[in-house]
């Protein structure tokens, strides 16, 4: 028994791996499952944050914020099998690159055996089309190293190639390191602990003696190759074959180091545990990128209510099912009209790099169906005017989780500074009403906090 067995029975034989935790499959990114207080006045009606403290509409009381709310999160295995994969990255024990690499060869054994006549249905979950679906997959998993390592997608494919030569010429025999898996583990991957193991003890055989020096990795390669091999592998590079000993990387390109390239070769749930505040920012960066977006979302709420409040019951529901770029246009001014649709844009922007977080934030009952929707100018009014419940909540929801992670972040870091100091805050923290808030209360993420927590940690 060795590390690549797992690979060699999804080419040969599948089915001995039902019950297995496959490598380098998402985690569930589960939300705390602490309800939120709803803003509500003394006698219960309850509303949204746009009517913190307003006038309550069916008794004159003032309307007040109960309670505040930071989410928690747990990571876990949501499934035996292979794991269809969204659009985030893969947060787990190794860095994303690695990661991805795994991924890629899993994809490339299941590709080959889903072609080749072998049985993944009781592997599988609830894959249509395996074939189509994996090809894809792996397409997917070549951007990703593009990402993480700042390179082409040649040198992608070969840096691919090398880690499958390392197997190929120095990994068959390797065996489980003593004090890792059990040798009967590396058939099926029981636990999450095997699963774990394995990936670690594979990332170290066969991917870090490749990512360690990928240029000299390459440069390696080239000056090995037989004239035949040259041209054989790199044809689809260079329109002529290059002597390697003569000639540089024409394509070869090093960037320097940005929050995507940082993501994808660092992040791990062991800096969640030392370096809270860094993971938080990586890990949730794109609806970190969305919260800027909250002062015209908020201010496009308020419009909204403003109109619906003007309307009768009755007026109401015609006005619900109307589409928004109709409404906008009945009841605003021209000069108004630029404005607000370029706030619904910035709330169609925020909703696109944020709506599936909402899926794991229980604070609001946000149905799938609302979830996958697309924002458009045609969309009903129904799920623009805000609410706590139905249609309506998914703009409630939205800033409400916006507001929630932007907060979090901000205590994450000064509670890690408080800590790795030893020193208290000299400057307090102050709220600014959600009504209130202006892009310059807000944190900005990408040029300014990334690179003061990447100096800091």
């Amino acid at each position: 028994d060795n590390l690549i067995k797992l690979l060699t029975d999804l080419l040969n034989n599948p089915n001995v791996l039902v019950g297995t935790f496959f490598p380098a499959m998402n985690l569930s990114k589960d939300k705390s499952n602490n309800k939120m207080k709803y803003p509500q006045c003394s006698k219960g009606h309850m509303y949204t944050s746009i009517m913190i403290d307003q006038i309550c509409t069916q008794c004159g009381n003032i309307v007040h914020q109960m309670q505040a709310h930071t989410p928690t999160e747990t990571w876990s295995a949501n499934s035996y099998g292979y794991i269809p994969q969204d659009e985030s990255d893969i947060i787990g024990f190794l860095p994303p690159t690695s990661y991805a690499i795994i991924r890629c060869i899993i994809h490339s054994c299941l590709l080959w055996a889903s072609c080749n006549g072998k049985d993944l249905h009781r592997l599988l979950n609830n894959i249509d089309l395996p074939p189509k679906y994996f090809w894809t997959q792996i397409k997917n998993d070549f951007k990703c190293l593009m990402k993480a390592t700042g390179r082409s997608l040649d040198e992608v494919s070969i840096i691919i190639h090398l880690v499958l030569r390392e197997i190929t010429e120095t990994g068959c025999g390797i065996q489980i390191h003593k004090g890792g898996m059990r040798s009967r583990d590396l058939k099926k991957l029981n636990t999450m602990d095997d699963r774990h193991e394995w990936e670690k003890q594979f990332e170290e055989a066969y991917i870090k003696p490749v990512l360690k020096d990928i240029d000299g990795s390459m440069k390696n390669l080239l000056l090995k190759l037989t004239p035949t091999d040259h041209n054989q592998l790199f044809k689809v590079v260079y329109d002529v074959t290059l002597n390697p000993g003569e000639h540089n990387f024409l394509w070869q390109y090093h960037p320097r180091v940005c929050k995507d390239h940082f993501y994808f070769n660092n992040v791990d749930l062991n800096m969640k545990q030392e370096y809270p505040a860094l993971f938080m920012l990586l890990a949730e960066s794109k609806s970190l990128e969305a919260t800027k977006f909250i002062p015209d979302i908020v201010s496009l709420q308020k419009l909204i209510q403003e109109i619906a409040q003007n309307h009768t019951m009755e007026n109401k529901k015609h006005l619900e099912i109307m589409a928004f770029s109709e409404c906008i246009s009945k009841f605003t001014t021209a000069d108004q009209q630029a404005v607000v649709m370029r706030r619904f844009q910035n709330l169609c922007q925020a909703w696109d790099l944020a709506r599936k977080e909402l899926f794991h934030y229980d604070c609001f009952d946000v149905k799938k169906e609302f979830i996958e929707m697309q924002l458009t100018e045609g969309i009903p009014m129904v799920f623009l005017i805000p609410t706590t419940r139905g249609e309506g909540v998914i703009t409630t929801a939205l800033v409400d989780y916006l507001v929630s992670i932007h907060n979090s972040l901000i205590q994450k870091a000064r509670d890690f500074v408080k800590k790795s100091l030893d020193r208290e805050w000299l400057i307090k923290v102050r709220e600014v009403h959600v009504m209130n808030v202006e892009l310059s209360h807000l944190i900005d993420y990408k040029n300014a906090f990334f690179p003061l927590l990447l100096k800091h940690s």
